[in-house]
């Protein structure tokens, strides 16, 4: 019996031994409970400092790709203006010819020099808009509306002017809709800020200023507009689309963005216990091995790194971060261009030197917690001072070496190295999205006799000053290149043919009213001649410049100082 005891009394023994069995004591539960406590106020606390971010972030990057939706959007808008405006030139250059025509008629002269108003009536009759002026007076009717009248002299015997006929050019619904067709959107005539004709309400107020798209109301809804000012006239030319596309493609961007950024907090919450201890290390003040550890890595880092801008703020962050100053200012040329924290008022801040001369100068000024920066903190800014200037020196280095290594020298545009590399993602780009491309190539006319008889000095300047014409007249997204020589070319995206001859037309006159000094021979003058191509027709982007290069050597075999076309397949 006391044998049995003594067993019963061990088996008692050990059932209650702490931390056997699968009981726990009541110490060791309470221990375990306030680690599950701790870990989920650190987890909440992590998931907040995450969240605040990633949200900035998210919305940065939405914004921007909203803003780019409703850029493209204004490209493809401008692109539209400018076939209307080559759908208006052909019909203005037609006008012009059946003037011509009309002015050799006999039965014209003869109407002209009788002043005969019903036999003028009579040949109105077969050719619609046609105006007849005899002697100052009109013998025809006057149309009503925003008119372009295009006359020519009909002369007489000897050369002697008897007087005038033309063809009236009506901006109105009928021809508006002709342009319509051509350019894809809904276009208007604006005269005195005011709708003058188009499918819209006449007399409806269009606050357009400048030539930048803009949003107007039209019949209640909300567009995009912008405005082109017509040739010798008081009235503009206004492309207008839904504004409801443009923004209904940025909102769909947003919401990408906002997936992608709660797919981003999920996995930063999953991974919050693995970055806990690389926070608290970044938080300890003490200059032990670690630390310097950490800044021979940070030194690394920063040596390469290639972009100049993003370094600087992250370099006074991490000098923050490594003294426990409590705010950080940034200055590049005596102007503030970054702020951190607080800035004490009264407070002297340590002064580091980030960069060197020739337009690179950037100090950091770290402004000290209470009771100011140790011997250790001061130690430890310094080396991370100048690890910092050589990153940033080598990044100012890189810049200049890229920028050198595809920009022309003389003429500071883009060199053939870079055109082709653009014209090689437009090909990628296009592949995406289906949009037009074209291609514009230049060459001087004459320039080998510019350079043979004043010198290449002169012809130096020429070259600039074509140089000059395309920096002014190209959009921001256009890539303008010197391919080499004299010959120049221009990568224009989303852009059809339409919108590519009236850019070439432009280029070409702006060219012709150039005149430069030519020591000892007084003004020069300079033209060029221009081919183009687009994609479509031409089936791939990469024989774009083949293409416009065929059109530029037919603009030279006819005659020079002209544009044209590339043959399409």
């Amino acid at each position: 019996m006391e044998a049995n005891a003594r067993c019963a009394e061990a088996r008692s023994g050990v059932e209650h031994q702490p931390g056997t069995g699968s009981q726990q004591s009541p110490p060791a539960a309470r221990l375990q409970a306030g680690g599950r406590r701790d870990r989920l106020r650190l987890a909440a606390v992590t998931v907040l400092l995450l969240a605040v971010p990633v949200g900035v972030l998210a919305w940065a990057v939405a914004t921007e790709l909203a803003g780019r939706e409703r850029e493209r959007a204004d490209t493809q808008l401008a692109s539209a203006l400018r076939a209307a405006e080559a759908g208006l030139a052909f019909t203005i250059a037609a006008a012009d010819a059946d003037a011509r025509r009309l002015a050799r008629i006999p039965a014209m002269q003869r109407a002209v020099v009788r002043r005969d108003a019903a036999a003028a009536s009579r040949l109105e009759r077969s050719s619609p808009g046609l105006i007849v002026y005899a002697r100052g007076e009109r013998l025809t009717k006057r149309y009503a509306g925003d008119v372009f009248e295009r006359t020519v002299a009909v002369l007489g015997p000897g050369g002697r002017r008897l007087g005038q006929v033309g063809i009236a050019i009506r901006l109105d619904d009928a021809l508006l809709e002709r342009l319509r067709q051509r350019a894809g959107v809904p276009l208007v005539v604006e005269r005195g800020s005011q709708v003058a004709a188009g499918p819209f309400a006449a007399g409806q107020r269009l606050e357009l200023s400048g030539i930048r798209p803009r949003t107007i109301e039209l019949d209640g809804d909300r567009y995009r507009a912008i405005a082109a000012r017509l040739p010798q006239s008081r009235v503009r030319l206004v492309a207008v689309t839904p504004a409801v596309q443009v923004e209904a493609a940025a909102a769909e961007r947003e919401r990408y963005v906002a997936l992608a950024a709660l797919a981003t907090l999920f996995t930063l919450v999953i991974a919050a216990e693995a970055l806990v201890p690389i926070i608290r290390r970044r938080l300890r003040r003490s200059v032990g091995a670690e630390d310097e550890e950490s800044l021979e890595l940070l030194g690394s880092a920063l040596a390469v790194s290639h972009d100049r801008a993003a370094l600087l703020p992250v370099i006074l962050e991490t000098a923050m971060d490594a003294t426990g100053a409590v705010g950080g200012v940034l200055e590049e040329g005596g102007l503030e261009t970054a702020r951190i924290g607080e800035i004490p008022p009264l407070s002297e801040p340590l002064r580091l030197r980030l960069a060197g001369e020739n337009g690179s100068e950037a100090i950091a000024l770290l402004y000290p917690p209470f009771g100011g920066f140790s011997p250790a903190e001061r130690m430890r800014a310094e080396r991370l001072a100048a690890q910092a200037a050589v990153a940033v020196e080598h990044a100012r280095q890189h810049a200049i070496a890229r920028h050198d290594a595809v920009t022309d020298p003389l003429t500071g545009l883009a060199n053939r190295r870079r055109f082709m590399e653009q014209l090689a993602a437009e090909s990628k780009r296009r592949a995406r999205s289906g949009l037009s491309v074209a291609v514009i190539v230049a060459d001087l006319d004459d320039f080998k006799h510019v350079n043979d008889r004043y010198g290449h000095e002169t012809g130096d300047d020429v070259l600039r000053a074509f140089a000059g014409v395309l920096k002014g007249t190209v959009r921001e997204i256009d890539i303008a290149a010197r391919l080499g020589g004299e010959e120049f070319a221009v990568l224009l995206p989303e852009t059809d043919a339409a919108g590519a001859a009236v850019l070439a037309g432009r280029l070409r006159e702006r060219l012709e009213r150039v005149e430069l000094d030519a020591p000892g021979h007084g003004r020069l003058g300079v033209t060029a001649s221009f081919g183009f191509a687009t994609s479509p027709p031409v089936d791939r982007v990469e024989d774009l410049l083949a293409a416009a290069d065929e059109a530029l050597y037919r603009a030279k075999h006819e005659g020079k100082n002209r544009v044209v076309e590339a043959v399409r397949p």
